[in-house]
C-alpha cells in the first residue's frame, strides 16, 4: 500500500493556466508545450476537455482533476449523495474502488473516509478532488481486498469495474474486484452498498441478503444498488430528482385497448417491476406502457395523448398523418422487431403538428398509436 501525492508539478500548473479557454489546435498545444513541456501541454488540454465534460456531473468540475475512465465511471453528485445517505452519518466508510473520488467526496461530507484504488492516477485525482472541496479523508494506492482483509471495515462502499479489457462484461467473476472475492468483506460489514449494472439478471441480484434499488436519474436507469445486510430484502426504484420511491415486484392488470392517455414508465420503474404502483392497466403486452382515461401526473411518467390507434400498417398510418396534418418526429418501439429509423423515413411528412408513432405487441400482432407528448405542468 502506498500513499498518493496530489500536488502538480509546476510545469503542469503552468500548462493548465496557459491552456484555459484555448482551443486545442495543434499550434496551441505546440505553443503551450514550448513554454512548459510536450507532456504537460497534452495533459493540460486533455484536462480542460475532461473538466468541460465533467461539468455535467460536478458543479465545481473546473477545479477538479479527472481521468477519461474515471470520469466515465463516476457517479454524478446527486446520485453520489444518495449513496452516501445510505450510511449512518458520522461513521467511517471505506470506498474500495474510489476512482476519481465522486462517491468518496459525498461520503466525506458525512464523516471519515478511506479511499482505495490500484490506479495511481485515479487515487491522485481522488485526493486532489477531496482537497478541492475542502474535505478530509485518506486515499491509498492499494489492493482493496488485501487492505480490507487486514482492516476489516464495518462500512463499505464498492463499485466493481465491469470491464474485461476494453469490453464491458456482465460476468461477476470478471469484475474487479470479483463478487466472490468481495463476499467475505461484505459479510463482516455492518452496512455495505454495492453499485452494479441494472442489466444483471434478477436471479443474481436477488442472491444477496440485501435490498435492491434501481436508481432513476435524468430519465435513465443509472444503476442497481445492493444495500445490505437485510433480513427481509425488498426491491424498489428511487427517483433521485424528486426523492420518490416505488415498491417493486408489483404487477399491473392488462387492457387490450388503449385509453385516452399513454404512460411511458421510467426505465428504473420498469426494471424494478413496479408497473402495478400506479393503479392503471398495462397496454396489451407492452411492458413499460400503461394507459388511462385521465392524464398522469407523476415524475415517473412521460405522458402522451392518444390521437389514433390501429394495426401497424405503414400505408394506413401515412394516410392518417396526411389527413390530419400530423408530422411524425419519432417512432417508438418496445419488444417488437421494427426498425424505428426506417419506419420514420417511410412515414415522413414535410409539415404538420408534431406527433410520435408508437409500435407495440398485442399477442402475435403489432399495433400502433399516434400520440402527442404532454409537457409536465
Amino acid at each position: 500500500m502506498s500513499g498518493v501525492n496530489p500536488e502538480l508539478h509546476p510545469l503542469f500548473v503552468e500548462a493548465l493556466r496557459l491552456s484555459e479557454g484555448v482551443q486545442p489546435t495543434p499550434s496551441a498545444i505546440q505553443r503551450v508545450g514550448k513554454a512548459t513541456s510536450t507532456e504537460a501541454a497534452t495533459w493540460a488540454f486533455t484536462q480542460w476537455e475532461l473538466r468541460r465534460r465533467g461539468a455535467e456531473k460536478f458543479a465545481r468540475a473546473s477545479e477538479m482533476l479527472f481521468t477519461t475512465d474515471g470520469l466515465a465511471m463516476a457517479s454524478s453528485e446527486a446520485v453520489a449523495r444518495f449513496h452516501a445517505g445510505l450510511f449512518p452519518e458520522g461513521v467511517e466508510v471505506a470506498d474500495l474502488t474510489c476512482g476519481i473520488g465522486a462517491d468518496l467526496m459525498a461520503l466525506a461530507e458525512r464523516g471519515m473516509v478511506v479511499g482505495l484504488d490500484q490506479n495511481p492516477d485515479h487515487a491522485n485525482a481522488a485526493l486532489w478532488n477531496l482537497r478541492a472541496h475542502d474535505l478530509g479523508g485518506l486515499v491509498y494506492v492499494a489492493d482493496s481486498l488485501v487492505w480490507a482483509a487486514h482492516e476489516k471495515p464495518k462500512y463499505v462502499f464498492v463499485d466493481p469495474a465491469r470491464r474485461k479489457g476494453s469490453q464491458r462484461t456482465l460476468n461477476p467473476e470478471s469484475f474487479s474486484p470479483s463478487l466472490s472475492a468481495l463476499r467475505p468483506i461484505l459479510d463482516r460489514a455492518n452496512r455495505w452498498v454495492m453499485k452494479l449494472s441494472p442489466m444483471l439478471p434478477d436471479d443474481f441480484l436477488g442472491s444477496f441478503p440485501a435490498d435492491l434499488i434501481f436508481i432513476s436519474h435524468e430519465g435513465e436507469c443509472k444503476e442497481a444498488l445492493l444495500v445490505g445486510p437485510s433480513e427481509n430484502p425488498v426491491t424498489k426504484a428511487i427517483h433521485i430528482e424528486s426523492g420518490e420511491e416505488l415498491l417493486g415486484e408489483t404487477s399491473a392488470p392488462r387492457t387490450e385497448e388503449p385509453r385516452a392517455y399513454l404512460w411511458e414508465l421510467d426505465p428504473a420503474a420498469v426494471r424494478a417491476h413496479a408497473q402495478g404502483s400506479f393503479g392503471v392497466p398495462q397496454l396489451a403486452d407492452a411492458i413499460g406502457y400503461l394507459t388511462s382515461d385521465s392524464p398522469p401526473d407523476s415524475p415517473w411518467i412521460m405522458a402522451y395523448r392518444v390521437l389514433w390507434q390501429g394495426a401497424f400498417r405503414e400505408k394506413v398510418i401515412s394516410t392518417e398523418l396526411r389527413k390530419n396534418q400530423w408530422k411524425p418526429t419519432a417512432v417508438k418501439t418496445k419488444y417488437v422487431e421494427v426498425n424505428p429509423e426506417k419506419t420514420l423515413k417511410a412515414l415522413r411528412q414535410s409539415s404538420g403538428s408534431p406527433v410520435q408513432v408508437v409500435v407495440y405487441p398485442h399477442g402475435k400482432a403489432l399495433r400502433a398509436l399516434i400520440v402527442e407528448r404532454l409537457l409536465p405542468a
